[in-house]
């Protein structure tokens, strides 16, 4: 299959301009995020809605990154888009039925699917898919590009990579609606993290660090797809990292990662 005109993984060196910029955007970003984690725990007024919001924008933005990307990856024959493809779709269809679980963000003060830790036990479902997933997608680009592989997905692969993320959202979505017995409890009755989440936390944030790590290795060409992803690596770092200082929901730090997140 013949490669697109515009390559997002080919090399492209950095002028120092682009360097001065990228270092004053990550001094301001740095800035949000220790802003937002040291006052992460203030209580603001409740907004359920917001959930509401939050996960339609989102799944929303992920269903588009989604088609544009599997897109890509059957124009180009590269395996890595499809598997950002798939990390997005994943995120499209767990977003797009949180409300559903989340307490008062359809109907006042219940949800309509799942108990109390459904809603927070998607949450780190897909906090956790997807720092893995443009890890993994980074390296996948990264190896095709060193070994020189011939570009071309096969019908296989296209179906394969569907049957997985399709396998993956249903599996999340029943062990979020059923299996609360058969996980650690992640909220207290009054809503606060129990420390079983506090430790998810910090085993986050330990994986998005890893995932900039890995991301900034394999863009050291300059790629765009590079630096993107290791742009989304850092933006979902800094929400981690905010989130280890927000103990309940409606607080600062609650309100903060989610337009971290968006953004």
């Amino acid at each position: 299959m013949a490669e697109g005109m515009f390559s997002l993984d080919g090399p492209r060196p950095l002028s120092t301009a682009v360097k001065g910029w990228t270092a004053a955007v990550l001094g301001g970003y740095a800035a949000v995020v220790v802003a937002a984690y040291l006052r992460a725990d203030e209580d603001m007024q409740a907004l359920p809605a917001m959930a509401l919001a939050h996960a339609m924008l989102a799944s929303c933005f992920s269903a588009i990154t989604a088609l544009l990307m599997v897109g890509h990856a059957r124009n180009t024959g590269r395996r890595g888009y499809l598997l950002i493809g798939g990390t997005f779709a994943y995120l499209a269809a767990v977003l797009a039925f949180l409300p559903l679980y989340f307490p008062g963000a359809v109907f006042a003060g219940r949800s309509i699917w799942g108990d109390l830790q459904s809603a927070t036990n998607l949450y780190y479902a897909w906090h956790f898919a997807f720092p893995i997933g443009i890890a993994a997608s980074a390296i996948l680009i990264y190896v095709d590009q060193r070994s020189h592989r011939r570009p071309g997905l096969s019908g296989a692969q296209q179906w394969g990579g569907l049957v997985v993320t399709a396998v993956g959202v249903v599996f999340t979505l029943l062990l979020a609606t059923f299996g609360s017995d058969l996980l650690p409890a992640v909220l207290e009755p009054d809503g606060s993290k129990t420390p079983y989440a506090m430790t998810l936390d910090v085993v986050l944030v330990v994986l998005c660090v890893a995932t900039v790590a890995v991301t900034a290795f394999c863009a050291r060409n300059g790629s765009l797809i590079g630096m993107w992803l290791t742009a989304l690596a850092l933006l979902v770092l800094g929400e981690a990292i905010v989130n280890l200082n927000a103990t309940e929901r409606f607080t600062v730090g609650w309100y903060a990662s989610r337009f971290l997140w968006l953004v």
